[in-house]
């Protein structure tokens, strides 16, 4: 085989694994699967519990003794309200839901989640939204924060955050309601899919408060 022959095939094997690369990004992207969906939510949310598990040792380690004085108290405030937003928005309601996405549908014998490019544009808005929501914290924003434009910013990501949250959970909520096997009843249905429909006919009452 020559050097043209063998730079050939290494261009092409490079073209070939670029190509195999965005093909895959897209189809993350594009991805109407409720266990895809499921699957990121739950894995984006295990890391806001890490940030969580973190934020809260830090305020119990400031805690320990009165003469501790690790931050002043506009830092102490934004770590509480880091603290309460991961932990309710970036760690237990999208965990919720990221469980329900990937097991509901199985559950109820249904093969697509009911308004799934809406839940999958959901998904994609509290992810991106929680993205907006750190780097809001990191410049200074939040609640209590120093800096107007990035606690505009942290404003915006919220809004996307429960948003996406409520779309999220009207599918999840509309497949349960509309989606089940023949024959099959709510009644009929586990106590998991009971409970996923309480859940997020709870966060459909209660995120727009």
């Amino acid at each position: 085989m020559s050097a043209i022959d063998v730079n050939s095939a290494m261009t092409n094997s490079g073209t070939v694994s670029g190509i195999t690369f965005f093909s895959k990004i897209s189809s993350w992207l594009l991805t109407t699967s409720h266990q895809r969906l499921g699957r990121l939510m739950v894995s984006v949310s295990l890391f806001w519990t890490l940030v969580v598990v973190v934020v809260g040792v830090v305020l119990d380690v400031e805690r320990i003794s009165s003469a501790s004085d690790l931050f002043d108290s506009t830092s102490a405030t934004q770590l509480f309200s880091i603290f309460r937003v991961g932990l309710i928005f970036g760690s237990i309601a999208p965990m919720t839901l990221g469980i329900a996405l990937a097991i509901v549908p199985l559950q109820i014998g249904s093969q697509v989640l009911a308004f799934a490019r809406a839940a999958a544009f959901g998904a994609y808005l509290w992810f991106f939204g929680m993205i907006i929501v750190g780097v809001a914290y990191l410049g200074n924003g939040g609640p209590g924060g120093g800096d107007p434009q990035m606690v505009d910013l942290f404003l915006l990501g919220l809004g996307l955050v429960i948003a996406g949250l409520l779309l999220v959970s009207a599918s999840i909520a509309t497949t349960i309601l509309t989606s089940r096997r023949a024959g099959m009843t709510l009644i009929d249905a586990p106590i998991f899919v009971w409970s996923s429909l309480v859940t997020t006919v709870s966060l459909i009452l209660t995120l727009p408060v």
